[in-house]
């Protein structure tokens, strides 16, 4: 399941999505290999991020390396944001993990 994509996701890996959950609800995003990585922000509520406890304001990174990052809403719900950066095929692979 994913949310609105405020970027759709582009060629390159360019890509970002708004996910509002319903308290307790659980989507697994994009997987970051198909771009250079993500970072997932916490725009309303709480919740578990990748196994982390993260709440309004806070921000996880996710290296192209790691699997799809796994969200589960707290009790109040949560809205998050999810920001994946390009491919750079200028870069080696070991440089974009």
């Amino acid at each position: 399941m994913l949310g609105e994509p405020e970027i759709e996701l582009q060629p390159d890996g360019l890509g970002s999505w708004r996910h509002v959950l319903a308290p307790g609800a659980e989507l697994t995003g994009v997987a970051p290999a198909s771009g250079c990585g993500q970072y997932w922000v916490v725009l309303e509520g709480s919740g578990k991020v990748a196994g982390r406890e993260l709440e309004q304001r806070d921000l996880l990174f996710a290296s192209p390396a790691e699997p799809a990052v796994t969200v589960r809403a707290g009790a109040a719900g949560m809205e998050i944001l999810a920001l994946q950066f390009r491919a750079r095929p200028d870069l080696p692979q070991s440089r974009q993990r």
